[in-house]
């Protein structure tokens, strides 16, 4: 039997014998594995190929076509003018190849009304029943519209709670529902088809079907009729189209970015399996003593444990498959319903799934290296006879860690200045494998604290420091986890903060919006404000008047940033003080420049300022922020009039908007009256204590619908972020491995340590020292690496934020708002602080009180 076969037998059997850890690895290994085989599985069956794409807009259609109005068309990439087209355009019948199927498409927005339930949504013209263009709706129940009828997806029939043979308004005409579609774009596509010809406006687009393919002379002759042709595939004689110049920075970012997480993620299951594998290296040591003792060399020594590794690794490889191709199978529907769009074949890549498998194995080969390492040169008297022998960290290594950390942390910042994606991540991670090399040093370190603590926390931080081999990796695991979490939660929470401190409001929180046409009749008008009071009560409803013709407020001097033209260090220093540049921009809400009194004012602003009011009554005006002239106490309004009419201009007494205010224009109704400029209805503004409820909102936009305004709600509800499930997330994550980290770690603490644990008992220790020793250790691995992790998060974080304000001093408009540095307290105290006391109180309640009783050697 050769060496390797007894080696690999040797492995085996220890495997069976500690079952608990062994199942312990395979999980850590399989776990992951099963992650990204269920997302490679995933993606490739969301992953639509060309001509499946082709298929769900354009059904078995050839392509489709569009009249431009110009010719020729802007599809030749000739260098030739392009200029109106004088009359209608020629049939498109007369343009295609005989035997070429037609079918028109048309589009536009609408409200669907069914009951006290609108819903604002595409409505589209096409006959969806015809063969030529099938594939594109697929009939659930019912039949496709004739004249008078209409087709809704299950979307809308649900947000409606519309059924077939209902009667239904579509665009101001009652319909009745004859079938239930889903769209291939997706599950939760709301759309209302109709019958062709009910929208009576010109199509949008053309569907061309025909038995042979189109060629690039058919294109040419459409073009010179000022038609474009967008074809499913490569049109015959088609010349060859330009590769545009790809981004090598872009394309090396995202590499980079994806290298260093797939690098990250495996070192972080190699720093969570690595204890496991010391601990088994270690309880084998007298068993490999007596191999070394019986004549092998250290390389099989090495070999005993490395198998082992690649044994389990294996083992996890497989499982991990498995249970990755099952859970994408069961989780398919479920992403289905997330992505809102449906997938192609399930698709199995086999050399992508071994690929998979293999970083599985070589990842549990990867940690079973430092403890296979460490046991092949163990002193075999000191194994033999079970002492410890002497437990130190080297002292370059920490030495090199921490310069290796510096080092990561300065690249980083470096590469923030210049703006270079791939340094700051590099750096980040640079510093951030700095920090693990230091982690045994640091842990040797907290283990001579033991002298000022009690005997719980003593013994704790003492057993750590004694059996760094265990402790460090799992404390780098924890810190690895945690500095994600940080980075992103950081980066994430800056953008958030810069995204809300600059987010324009339309109107005051909890306003109510309803803009109308100018030329609206006034009765509509009438019955809108008496609709908005009913829907909405305890409201108080402001109808805003504006100039039938444009008005802007004209400026000398002023409403530019010094900045934009003279970049240099003094003029963005000024920059950062001019409210020019960091004041809020124009509001283009309901209009520009509105036409009233105080109470228009407070209705666009929510502002009620004594002096403002008093400026308004007199005939005066007020003015944004930065149309405003100090020293002047006047604005300027011009007149822009169409049909030839003559330019007019007024000058009135103003005063500013301050800073924090919606930025609008309001003129006084006596100036306008002086001036004698003509008004007309914008909008109405209800404003009340509280923002709408939903139920308001629906029951008021189907009052709209009955109308005949068309006319949207726009509800203010200030800024709302979209991150809070993805911080959730980050938060759950690293929990999670901090707690299986400390888990694992105090689990493999007191498998190792039961001969202590025995010495405990027979020097009288109570039942429940256990418990505090179990609480400790956990709460030593989880604290130290939260710590560390938070530490190294912050480098990446502050790097990337520093390249954003580096990228704004360089744009060439500079509106200079500096991004902030936001800590997302929340994630740090829960990682830090509650993280780690769930971790302690779970090892205590997990752990058995009763001390046991072992034979010591020795």
């Amino acid at each position: 039997m050769s060496a390797q076969k007894a080696l690999l037998r040797m492995a085996r059997r220890d495997a069976r014998r500690s079952k608990a850890r062994s199942l312990l690895v395979v999980a850590m290994i399989a776990l992951p594995v099963v992650g990204v085989t269920a997302a490679d599985v995933l993606y490739r069956s969301f992953q639509l190929s060309p001509d499946q794409k082709a298929t769900r807009s354009l059904g078995r259609a050839l392509g489709w076509v569009y009249d431009t109005a110009v010719v020729p068309a802007p599809q030749q990439r000739d260098n030739v003018q392009h200029v109106p087209r004088v009359g209608p355009a020629p049939p498109l019948g007369k343009l295609v190849p005989a035997g070429t199927v037609v079918t028109e498409d048309s589009a536009t927005d609408g409200l669907v009304t069914f009951g006290a339930r609108t819903v604002r949504t595409t409505v589209r013209d096409v006959d969806y029943a015809n063969p030529a263009v099938a594939g594109i709706f697929f009939q659930d129940s019912g039949r496709s519209p004739h004249a008078g009828q209409v087709a809704l997806t299950r979307a809308l029939a649900r947000r409606l709670g519309a059924g077939v043979g209902d009667a239904v308004t579509v665009r101001g005409q009652s319909a009745t529902v004859s079938g239930i579609v889903h769209s291939a774009d997706g599950p939760a596509k709301v759309l209302a088809v109709v019958a062709p010809g009910s929208l009576k406006r010109l199509p949008d687009r053309y569907l061309v079907t025909r038995a042979s393919s189109l060629t690039w002379t058919d294109v040419t002759r459409l073009n010179a009729a000022g038609f474009v042709l967008n074809a499913r595939h490569h049109l015959a004689g088609q010349p060859p189209t330009p590769n545009p110049r790809s981004s090598s920075a872009t394309g090396s970012s995202k590499l980079t970015a994806i290298a260093l997480i797939v690098g990250m993620a495996l070192l972080e299951i190699v720093l969570l399996a690595g204890p496991a594998f010391a601990v088994g290296a270690k309880r084998q040591s007298r068993e490999l003593a007596l191999l070394a003792a019986s004549g092998a060399d250290r390389g099989h020594v090495r070999q005993s444990v490395l198998l082992g590794g690649l044994l389990l690794g294996a083992v996890g490889g497989l499982v991990g498959v498995l249970g990755g191709i099952g859970l994408a199978a069961a989780g398919e529907p479920r992403v289905q319903q997330l992505t809102s769009s449906y997938p192609g074949p399930f698709e199995l890549r086999p050399l992508e799934i071994l690929g998979i498998a293999a970083v599985g194995v070589t990842t549990a080969f990867l940690a079973a290296v430092m403890p296979a390492r460490a046991v092949s040169r163990q002193d075999v008297v000191a194994a033999l006879t079970g002492r410890r022998g002497q437990v130190r960290s080297l002292r370059r290594t920490p030495v090199i860690g921490a310069i290796a950390a510096v080092a990561g942390a300065a690249l980083a910042l470096r590469g923030a200045q210049h703006r270079s994606i791939n340094t700051i991540l590099a750096g980040s991670a640079f510093a951030e494998l700095g920090l693990v090399a230091t982690t045994p040093f640091l842990v040797g370190l907290a283990g001579r604290t033991g002298r000022f603590l009690p005997l719980g926390p003593r013994l704790a931080v003492r057993d750590a420091a004694r059996n760094r081999g265990r402790t460090a990796p799992a404390v780098s695991a924890v810190l690895a986890a945690v500095a994600g979490s940080v980075a992103v939660g950081t980066y994430v929470a800056s953008l958030d903060r810069y995204n809300e401190r600059n987010y324009q409001r339309l109107a005051p929180i909890g306003t109510a919006t309803v803009p109308v046409d100018g030329h609206a009749p006034a009765a509509s008008i009438q019955r809108l404000q008496q609709l908005v009071a009913r829907d909405l009560p305890g409201t108080h409803t402001q109808l805003i008047r504006t100039p039938v013709v444009y008005l802007e407020v004209k400026a000398s001097s002023i409403g530019v940033c010094a900045y934009a033209s003279n970049r240099t260090p003094e003029a963005l220093r000024r920059a950062e003080q001019d409210p020019l540049c960091n004041g809020h921009a124009l509001n283009a809400g309901l209009t520009n420049v509105a036409v009233g009194g105080p109470g228009d004012l407070q209705a666009l602003t929510g502002l009620a300022d004594r002096g403002q009011a008093e400026v308004l009554t007199r005939g005066g005006a007020v003015v944004p922020l930065n149309l405003y002239e100090p020293g002047r106490g006047t604005a300027t309004f011009v007149s822009h009039p169409t049909n030839g009419a003559v330019q007019r201009s007024f000058t009135v007494p103003a005063v500013p908007l301050p800073r924090e205010a919606i930025q609008v224009t309001v003129l006084s109704a006596r100036a306008a009256a002086t001036h004698h400029v003509a008004l007309q209805p914008a909008g109405v503004i209800a404003r009340g204590a509280t923002a709408p409820t939903q139920e308001q909102e629906d029951r008021l936009r189907s009052g709209l619908s009955g109308l005949g305004l068309d006319s949207p709600l726009i509800v203010e509800r200030g800024y709302q972020t979209k991150n809070t499930f993805g911080m959730l997330a980050l938060l759950l994550g690293s929990a999670v491995i901090v707690l299986g980290a400390s888990g694992i770690a105090t689990g493999l603490a007191a498998a190792d340590g039961k001969a202590d644990l025995a010495t405990l008992a027979a020097v009288g220790a109570s039942p429940r020292t256990r418990r505090t020793l179990a609480a400790f250790q956990s709460a030593v691995t989880a604290g130290l690496g939260t710590a560390l992790g938070i530490a190294a998060g912050l480098v990446p974080a502050v790097g990337m934020v520093r390249a954003l304000n580096a990228a704004a001093r360089q744009a060439r408009f500079p509106r200079f708002d500096p991004y902030p540095l936001v800590l997302p307290w929340t994630n740090l105290l829960v990682t830090a602080v509650v993280v780690p006391l769930i971790a302690a109180g779970a090892a205590a309640l997990l752990t058995r009180s009763r001390l046991p009783m072992v034979r010591r050697i020795g």
